[in-house]
């Protein structure tokens, strides 16, 4: 398992700041997410030219591009925005595989209200777009993750959906401060996604509300509010209450080889993120000598 960090954590860095401060602070990849103004670069439109540039910049650093996370979802009602969609996610792809990252994040999206009535409808829809860019994105290198995220945080529903799907390109992010949120427990769902998952992420979190931090009913969609009771900001990875030792246990396990991605939003980067990696490779280190 390796660390890397999304660049929302810096979204004023450009490429080569990320690359130097990244291997300064210990970790092994970033993870650019293209499509909302991010200072990295890498978007839509790079010719040869300057998609050998980054690649050769990416090599001398060391570190890794893992993943490149996109805000595709196929939950879409209008049948030319679904279309958009799909045809957006094939160009990411295709750029994805230039630059030689083998992962792309996207998601399910939040179904149309009445969610209930909608469900089946739109699981066979999204299934549908995610069948059709899986198999694009495989032909040009790149496996889709889709995280748990949205109304698919819980992952029984991610499951559910990449089960309709059938296809190939696909995989699962785990975005397991989501899933946990909303009520799953590690050990009882990853089962539903053993062998499926290539990406992780997460950001640890600590309760600042009154009574347990956990539902008492699991919560089947997102709810907007979910996460004013969660301080996520500031606390450091493994300093808060998500059960980061257990899934990093349970992935290890496993003999997970892929990235564990830090998903925080711009705050403090050059004291958050060199805090964060010590304190991954730290529980990394303990997980390993106890097992």
């Amino acid at each position: 398992m390796k660390i890397s960090f999304m660049t929302f954590s810096c979204p004023e860095w450009d490429l080569d700041t990320i690359l130097k401060r990244g291997k300064e602070y210990g970790f092994e990849g970033i993870e650019p997410r293209a499509e909302i103004g991010h200072k990295h670069g890498i978007e839509l439109g790079l010719g040869k030219a300057e998609i050998a540039e980054i690649k050769q910049k990416v090599r001398d650093s060391g570190l890794a591009l893992p993943c490149l996370a996109v805000g595709t979802n196929y939950s879409a009602s209008d049948d030319d925005v679904y279309r958009q969609a799909i045809e957006n996610c094939k160009q990411h792809a295709i750029l994805a595989g230039e630059l030689g990252i083998g992962l792309m994040r996207v998601f399910g999206g939040l179904l149309p209200e009445p969610k209930e009535e909608n469900r089946e409808k739109y699981y066979d829809r999204i299934a549908k777009g995610l069948a059709e860019t899986g198999r694009f994105a495989h032909e040009h290198g790149v496996t889709l993750c889709l995280e748990t995220h949205d109304d698919f945080c819980r992952v029984k529903n991610v499951a559910e959906v990449l089960r309709r799907a059938d296809a190939p390109g696909l995989s699962v992010n785990w975005d397991f401060t989501h899933s946990i949120v909303c009520g799953d427990e590690p050990k009882e769902v990853y089962p539903l996604i053993k062998g499926q998952i290539s990406h992780l992420h997460s950001r640890d979190c600590k309760y600042k509300g009154q009574g347990s931090p956990w539902p008492v009913k699991k919560l089947e969609y997102i709810r907007g509010d979910i996460y004013q009771d969660w301080e996520y900001e500031t606390v450091g990875l493994g300093e808060g209450d998500m059960p980061v030792r257990e899934v990093m246990s349970i992935m290890l396990a496993e003999n997970f080889s892929g990235f564990f991605s830090l998903e925080k939003t711009d705050w403090k980067p050059e004291f958050s993120l060199p805090r964060d990696a010590a304190n991954f490779h730290a529980l990394l280190k303990e997980i390993r000598g106890n097992s």
